[in-house]
């Protein structure tokens, strides 16, 4: 993720205005055989489950969220807790974005299978997240970037590249730097205020879907 973020830092992309973001993969039936995770009141769905996580990284590389527009829906599974949802997103930036979440697709466009962080997904070549600037595009995790030859204008070519990046285990670097905090030897990478934006920007979805309207997170935070 610090990749991410320096690309953008950078001033690359130019002003973000677009962001997409993907989770989509099928779970084993097996997966929801422990019934807490089809409870809502329980923390179940896929929204507080993974889409959570997401959201966090969102943050993380485009900043803060103000409101969100979704619609959910559990006509996958049936179960009482939602299988798939469609967000709207507008970030604190100005910028908009969209985020399509469902568990029970077959498809390959999430952060595990893309990011190469976790052993246990098979790796797949694809993008989790697409964030789309002024001066030029980025994929994620891929890192490819996309910008104009210097030229511009309406017919100027494309120039891909590759930003160079280390894949690791992220839950082996997390755990490092959590024992660090510890120690008193780092500060926190995310602190409360943070963790609270990311929990709220979730649970507007679901407030969003429920109502039919959009839902500005202060009204969350307040």
């Amino acid at each position: 993720m610090p990749a991410r973020r320096q690309s953008l830092r950078s001033g690359a992309l130019g002003r973000v205005l677009a962001v997409n973001g993907l989770w989509l993969r099928r779970k084993p039936d097996a997966y929801y055989r422990e019934a807490w995770k089809t409870d809502p009141a329980l923390g179940g769905g896929v929204l507080l489950i993974n889409a959570i996580h997401d959201f966090d990284s969102l943050r993380a590389i485009c900043g803060e969220i103000d409101a969100v527009q979704a619609m959910t829906s559990s006509a996958g599974r049936g179960a009482e807790v939602e299988d798939t949802a469609a967000v709207l997103v507008r970030f604190a930036s100005g910028a908009l974005g969209t985020f399509l979440i469902s568990d029970d697709v077959v498809a390959p466009w999430c952060w595990e299978m893309t990011s190469q962080e976790d052993p246990r997904f098979a790796w797949q070549p694809e993008n989790a997240y697409v964030i789309c600037g002024t001066e030029g595009s980025l994929a994620v995790p891929t890192l490819e970037t996309w910008t104009n030859s210097p030229d511009g204008g309406r017919d100027a070519t494309f120039i891909r590249r590759r930003l160079y990046h280390v894949a690791a285990e992220s839950m082996e670097l997390q755990m490092r730097h959590f024992v660090r905090v510890i120690r008193r030897e780092e500060e926190p990478l995310v602190g409360v205020d943070a963790a609270l934006g990311t929990l709220a920007a979730t649970l507007a979805v679901t407030l969003s879907a429920e109502r039919g309207t959009a839902v500005a997170l202060d009204e969350l935070l307040a």
